[in-house]
């Protein structure tokens, strides 16, 4: 291959290469595909045509032309994305690499929206007998009682589920193996699903993973985001709701009850301490309350 590959063969060549060479996670591939994707059009429309032409400026600016429309976190994912590609064909066909000055921002003041206690309840308790409604309240009750990732969820096999001891053993993000539990009543639900609900979808048809839909497929991503959009919509819930909000639910209830950072990291199935960070708005409102209820000086106004 020389220096003038298209972009289009490029991105080809960078996805076979995170896919079967340095293997990422599914999540991680579907999102590099989509953030490139959208970086080789703006080259297009540049007019650049091949993988040698692109420049500095022409990275700048295609950073440049999406932080307006979308959070830090995001362009900070796009612009990893552009740096891996751009890093991949450098050390491959020893070419310049144009993105080596990118510096890639994340807003730690960000904070994850959360659902209460109260609002968490409301969805639950809105589900019906149906199988339906039982189906899908054992989906949002598991991802909510572990704390899952919505692909965690989607690729949960049967055997990874330990319904005796109350535990899932969950493989995260570059194959991390991780233990986490669920309370009682999603194991009755969860128990209700696997018995009664689930050989009435599968129709006599086999399947290793845990939530299928009624054709006996595997659930899929987009239904799980529909349901929780649709479900906190019903419940009149304002804030902007996904899947990811029941995992970020998970882990500021523990922090609100007591538990330690570290202990909420391994269940998360954070490889680094500083991406739970993100609930430290948690301990610190925690902190303040024990103050407060613990200083009397600093309630009275005393000296």
């Amino acid at each position: 291959m020389n220096n003038g590959i298209s972009l289009d063969d490029a991105l080809k060549e960078y996805l076979s290469h995170i896919t079967l060479i340095e293997p990422k996670s599914e999540n991680t591939i579907i999102s590099y595909k989509n953030d490139l994707t959208q970086y080789i059009s703006f080259l297009k429309n540049e007019s650049v045509e091949d993988i040698n032409s692109i420049t500095q400026d022409h990275i700048n600016r295609f950073i440049g032309s999406i932080q307006d429309s979308m959070t830090r976190r995001s362009s900070a994912r796009k612009a990893t994305a552009v740096r891996g590609f751009q890093a991949y064909f450098s050390n491959q066909y020893n070419l310049p690499n144009p993105s080596d000055n990118l510096k890639v921002k994340i807003n730690r003041d960000h904070l994850p929206v959360y659902l209460s206690y109260e609002e968490i309840r409301k969805i639950l308790d809105s589900f019906g007998d149906t199988p339906k409604d039982r189906y899908d309240k054992c989906l949002l009750e598991l991802i909510y009682n572990s704390g899952l990732r919505v692909h965690e969820c989607v690729n949960l096999k049967v055997n990874q589920v330990h319904l005796d001891q109350n535990f899932l053993r969950i493989l995260g993000k570059g194959g991390k193996e991780r233990i986490v539990p669920f309370l009682d009543s999603c194991k009755n639900d969860l128990n209700t699903y696997l018995k009664e609900i689930r050989p009435l979808y599968l129709s006599g048809k086999s399947s290793q993973f845990v939530f299928i839909g009624r054709k006996g497929n595997r659930v899929t991503r987009q239904y799980i985001w529909t349901l929780v959009h649709k479900k906190a919509e019903e419940c009149g819930i304002e804030k902007k709701v996904s899947p990811h909000t029941l995992r970020h639910t998970f882990a500021t209830e523990l922090l609100e009850n007591g538990a330690d950072l570290r202990a909420v990291q391994e269940l998360l199935g954070h490889s680094d301490i500083s991406t739970t960070q993100i609930y430290t708005h948690v301990e610190s409102k925690r902190l303040h309350d024990d103050y407060d209820k613990y200083f009397p000086k600093r309630r009275s106004g005393g000296k």
